[in-house]
């Protein structure tokens, strides 16, 4: 298994909230909802960089059963887990739920899952996923190539939290976004990543809550109420709900797990009494 990068927020024991970030990101993409729902959860926070992103090393094999199974390893032990995931670590968090990983997964929310690929849309990952890294002379040119495959605005400074473990340095070669083009389990599956996610669905032994928002160019409602007739549409949002409207995220979050969402005026002003932070890679 390869060494992820893990970071555990919050309460040091009871119901764990792990969040799983999308393609070509990192766990620092969660930062806002993290921020809005983390004082009010009374578990462990944990954030995992996905295998081939972020701090964390690739592996071989490819494919969303096998991140899942590096995640599960990565942040064991833990309690029951809420597990939120965003398009790829969506499909990562449904697969968490097989039996065979043994995985306390007792929620699964998953957010922006492609249920709709075209011929085109898999010969592009497929190309995608066959690409060597790019390399550039100067860490401000990687990170503007590293948003913008992650789906960060452009302006976005290196100190932000969004932006974390993003770029790497390749010694001689410059830099380079940390993103491994290969770490793409729809390029390489073998599978149709639609139907995969669908039949995850359609077979996970605990209660599954899909979302989407409101203006995300390849999921729709109407496709996701198809397997879950509960799905939740994030208003002000695109593919990336939890960046385009982080409250609204972090209110559906704890209205799922039925912790009333703090009021405006209370959002970010408590602190969580015994709150610990880590990092860690395992």
């Amino acid at each position: 298994m390869p060494r992820l990068y893990v970071e555990r927020l919050g309460r040091p024991s009871g119901r764990a909230l792990v969040f799983l970030h999308g393609l070509g990101g990192s766990a620092g993409l969660w930062a806002p909802v993290v921020a809005a729902v983390e004082p009010d959860w009374p578990g462990p926070v944990v954030l995992v960089d996905l295998p081939g992103h972020g701090a964390s090393e690739p592996i071989a094999d490819v494919g969303y059963e096998a991140m899942a199974a590096a995640v599960a390893q990565a942040v064991a032990p833990l309690d029951k887990a809420f597990v939120v995931g965003h398009s790829l670590g969506g499909v990562v968090a449904l697969a968490l739920t097989a039996p065979e990983l043994e995985f306390p997964v007792s929620r699964v929310l998953a957010v922006s899952v492609r249920l709709r690929w075209s011929s085109d849309d898999l010969d592009n990952a497929r190309r995608r996923a066959a690409r060597q890294a790019r390399h550039f002379p100067t860490k401000s040119e990687a990170l503007a190539y590293a948003l913008k495959v992650a789906g960060l605005p452009a302006d976005i400074p290196a100190h932000d939290p969004r932006a974390a473990r993003l770029v790497r340095s390749d010694g001689e070669l410059g830099f380079r976004a940390s993103f491994e083009p290969g770490a793409s389990p729809a390029g390489r599956a073998r599978k149709h990543p639609g139907t995969l996610t669908a039949e995850l669905v359609q077979q996970s032994p605990v209660p599954v809550t899909l979302a989407c928002g409101e203006s995300d160019p390849w999921v729709r409602l109407s496709e996701l109420r198809a397997l879950d007739p509960g799905a939740v549409e994030l208003p002000r949002s695109g593919h990336s709900p939890h960046l385009d409207n982080p409250i609204a995220m972090a209110d559906l979050i704890l209205r799922l797990t039925d912790i009333p969402p703090p009021r405006a005026g209370q959002r970010g002003a408590r602190t969580t009494p015994g709150t610990t932070q880590s990092r860690e890679q395992k």
